[in-house]
C-alpha cells in the first residue's frame, strides 16, 4: 500500500505539472477593472474569479487574480446568503498574487500581493453572518488548482459544521502556496475539511493559522501534505490536524503553538496508515493526553526523522506523543524528543502501543510525574532499540523509562544515562519496571549492577561530546563504540540519527560488542571513525619567510576544527564551559591558546595559510574536531 501511495503521489504531481504547462487560455481578474470585460487582458479583466470560472473558453484555463479582497457570490442555496462560496471546477487553475501587469506567471509575487478570498459577507467582525464555506470543491479531478490565495473568515456552523475555509468532498484538487486563517466551525475542520472515497487532495507550501474549531480534518481516502505550517490553531481535539480514515502522508511540515484538549498538533484516529516524515512539532499544549500528537485506533503509523520539542500535556500523559488503544503498530524512528512535559506519565512518549518500536531516537530533557523519558504499556511487543535516553526527570519514579509491562518493552543497544527521579539517579531511576524486572541487553545503563537479567550491558560513562550543549554523539573516548549487537538492528535500518552509516568500525577501539566487524555502536549515534583519524600537518619553516600552511584531514565535511597551541607537549583536559570539555589533549597547559580555526571542506580537510611569530617557534600544535571532539597528532613548529 505504501509503495502504491508513493507512486500515486508521483503520478499526481507529474500530471498536475503537465496540466498547468499545457494551459492554452489565460483569464485575468482585477476587482478594479471596469465591468463587462472578457478577461483576455489586464485592461479587459473580469472583476471577480467567479466570472472567470463561469466562462467556458474550452481546454485547460489559468485564472490570474490581482491582489485584493474577493467575497463569494455563487450561492448553493438561493435563499441563503451564507451559502455563497467559490466553487472549484475541473480544468481551471486559479493563481493569486498578481499586481496587474505581469506577462508570465513566474513574475507574480503572492507574498507581496495578497489575494484574499473572504467569507466576511455581512457585518465586519460578526462571524454569525459569514459564509459557511469560502471555497467548495466537489468531485474535482487533478486539473482543479488553487494557488497563491489567502482563504479566511469562513464559519461552518451548520451541517456538516466543517470546512469554513475549504470544503472538499471526493476531490483530488491541488492546493498550493495558500494561507488559511481566521476560519471557524462548530465541528472539527474549521479551515479545511477533505472527505470522501476515491480522493487524494494535495496541499503544498500552505500555512494554516489562527483557526478555531480544529483547523484541518482529513478523512479522504488519501491525502498528501508537504511543507505546510500549522500555527496557533485551537480545537477540542486535534487543534491543528485530525487524520481520520484513509491513508495520509505529511512531509517536512511544521506544527507550532497549537492548543487543544487533546492532541494539540495532530490527532490520528481510525486511519489506515500515516507517515509523518521530517516534521517539526513544538510548543503545542493540550489539557489532556498528547501535548503534541495523539494516536487512537490508527492501523499503522510511522513517525520518522521528526523533531518533537517543548510540547506540554498539562494534566495527561505523553507530552510529545500519546498512543491510546491503537489498532496497529506505531513506529517511532530516528526522531528527537526534547523538553516535553506531561502532568501524568511519559514526558516524551506514553501509551499502549499495539506493536511497532522506538528505534534510533533521542529522548532528552523531558519531564513527567512518571517516566520522564517514556512510559510504555504496550499490548504487543514494542522494543526500544538503539536509542539515547538522557537528562530526563520524573517527580515520582522512572526518570528515564517506566515500563508497565517489561516483557513487552525490551531495551536493546541503547544508552540510558543521566536521568533522575525522586530516588536519585541510580539504576532504578534510569529504568523502572512496574512488575517483574526489565529486559535490557547490550546497553549502557547508569548504575548498572547486574542484578537484572541481561547480557552485554555496561555501566561506564558514555562520554557524550557535549551533554550540556545537547550534543549526545559519542566522543572518541566512549565505551559505547563498537559495543552493540549487530543482530538487534533491523535489516533495513542502516542509517543512524544523523543519516550517517550505522555499521562503522573504529580501528582504535577494541570490539566489545557481538557480531562480525564492523560492530554497531550503542545509542542513537554511530561514531564515524573518519572523524577520529584527524591528521595535522605543517608545511614551511619557522620563522618563515612567508606564511606557513596548516593542513588537517580526516574530519567530516563541514565539521568545525580548531588548532590549539602550547609551548610544549604534555597532557591537559579541556575544562568545563568550553567546547569538548573533558577531552584530553597532548599539550601542556602552559600558554594554551587558539592558534587557528576553520570549517572542513567536502573531503573533511582544510588548508590554512598562517603567519607564525618568531616567539611561537618551538611550540606545538594539535587540532580538535569540534563535532566529535576527536584530536589529531601533535606537531611541532620547527
Amino acid at each position: 500500500m505504501r509503495r502504491r501511495a508513493t507512486m500515486l503521489l508521483t503520478s499526481m504531481m507529474c500530471s498536475l505539472a503537465s496540466s498547468v504547462a499545457m494551459a492554452q487560455t489565460i483569464l485575468r481578474v482585477d476587482a478594479s477593472a471596469p465591468p463587462g470585460g472578457d478577461g483576455l487582458s489586464w485592461e479587459t479583466a473580469f472583476q471577480h474569479p467567479q466570472e472567470a470560472l463561469d466562462a467556458n473558453p474550452g481546454g485547460p484555463v489559468e485564472i490570474w487574480v490581482v491582489q485584493g479582497v474577493y467575497l463569494p457570490v455563487r450561492r448553493s442555496d438561493p435563499t441563503d446568503p451564507r451559502s455563497a462560496g467559490l466553487a472549484m471546477q475541473n480544468g481551471y487553475a486559479l493563481f493569486g498574487g498578481f499586481a496587474g501587469h505581469e506577462g508570465n506567471r513566474s513574475e507574480r509575487n503572492f507574498l507581496s500581493n495578497p489575494t484574499i478570498l473572504s467569507g466576511d459577507l455581512g457585518e465586519p467582525g460578526d462571524r454569525s453572518d459569514n459564509a459557511y464555506s469560502v471555497v467548495r470543491a466537489s468531485r474535482n479531478d487533478r486539473t482543479a488548482v488553487l494557488d497563491g490565495f489567502t482563504v479566511r473568515d469562513g464559519y461552518a456552523d451548520v451541517t456538516p459544521g466543517r470546512g469554513g475555509g475549504l470544503l472538499a468532498e471526493s476531490t483530488t484538487l491541488l492546493v498550493r502556496n495558500c494561507i488559511f486563517e481566521e476560519n471557524a466551525s462548530s465541528q472539527e475542520g474549521a479551515a479545511i475539511y477533505a472527505a470522501g472515497g476515491f480522493a487524494a487532495p494535495t496541499f503544498i507550501d500552505c500555512t494554516i493559522r489562527n483557526n478555531a474549531g480544529g483547523a484541518v480534518m482529513l478523512s479522504a481516502s488519501g491525502t498528501f501534505v508537504v511543507r505546510c505550517r500549522f500555527e496557533r490553531n485551537t480545537g477540542r481535539i486535534g487543534g491543528a490536524v485530525i487524520l481520520s480514515g484513509g491513508a495520509h502522508r505529511l512531509i517536512d511540515c511544521v506544527f507550532e503553538d497549537n492548543e487543544a484538549v487533546g492532541g494539540a498538533a495532530l490527532l490520528i484516529t481510525r486511519a489506515q496508515w500515516v507517515d509523518l516524515i521530517g516534521c517539526r512539532v513544538q510548543r503545542n499544549t493540550s489539557e489532556g493526553h498528547g501535548g503534541a500528537i495523539v494516536i487512537s485506533e490508527g492501523r499503522e503509523v510511522v513517525i520518522d526523522r521528526c523533531i518533537v520539542s517543548e510540547n506540554t500535556s498539562l494534566q495527561g500523559d505523553g507530552g510529545g506523543l500519546y498512543v491510546g488503544d491503537s489498532m496497529g503498530p506505531t513506529w517511532v524512528l530516528n526522531s528527537h524528543f526534547s523538553a516535553n512535559s506531561a502532568g501524568g506519565a511519559g514526558g516524551a512518549i506514553a501509551g499502549r502501543f499495539e506493536g511497532g518500536g522506538i528505534i534510533g531516537c533521542v529522548l532528552a530533557d523531558n519531564v513527567a510525574r512518571q517516566g520522564g523519558g517514556a512510559s510504555l504499556n504496550p499490548f504487543e511487543p514494542t522494543p526500544v532499540i538503539a536509542c539515547t535516553v538522557t537528562r530526563n526527570r520524573a517527580s515520582h519514579e522512572g526518570g528515564g523509562l517506566y515500563l508497565n509491562t517489561p516483557a513487552s518493552s525490551p531495551v536493546y543497544g541503547s544508552i540510558i544515562w543521566g536521568n533522575e527521579d525522586a530516588a536519585g539517579a541510580g539504576e532504578a531511576s534510569q529504568v523502572r519496571a512496574a512488575s517483574d524486572t526489565p529486559l535490557i541487553h547490550w546497553s549502557c545503563i547508569q548504575g548498572w549492577s547486574g542484578s537484572w537479567p541481561g547480557i552485554g550491558n555496561i555501566a561506564d560513562d558514555p562520554a557524550f561530546v557535549d551533554p550540556p550543549g545537547g550534543n549526545f554523539r559519542l566522543s572518541s573516548a566512549s565505551p559505547c563504540i563498537d559495543a552493540g549487537h549487530n543482530n538487534i538492528i533491523p535489516s533495513d535500518f542502516l542509517l543512524d540519527f544523523d543519516r550517517a552509516p550505522r555499521f562503522v568500525d573504529d580501528p582504535l577501539t577494541p570490539d566489545t560488542g557481538f557480531g562480525q566487524a564492523p560492530i554497531v555502536d550503542m545509542g542513537a549515534f554511530e561514531f564515524q571513525a573518519a572523524g577520529r583519524l584527524l591528521v595535522l600537518s605543517i608545511t614551511g619553516r619557522c620563522p618563515p619567510g612567508g606564511p606557513m600552511l596548516l593542513t588537517w584531514a580526516g574530519a567530516q565535511p563541514g565539521a568545525p576544527v580548531v588548532v590549539l597551541y602550547a609551548s610544549q607537549p604534555g597532557q591537559v583536559v579541556i575544562p568545563g564551559g568550553y567546547a569538548c570539555e573533558g577531552t584530553t589533549l597532548g599539550l601542556s597547559g602552559a600558554r594554551l591558546t587558539l592558534f587557528a580555526n576553520g570549517v572542513s571542506d567536502g573531503s573533511g580537510g582544510r588548508t590554512l595559510s598562517v603567519i607564525v611569530s618568531r616567539r611561537a617557534c618551538g611550540g606545538v600544535l594539535q587540532a580538535v574536531n569540534l563535532r566529535t571532539c576527536a584530536t589529531s597528532n601533535v606537531e611541532r613548529l620547527d
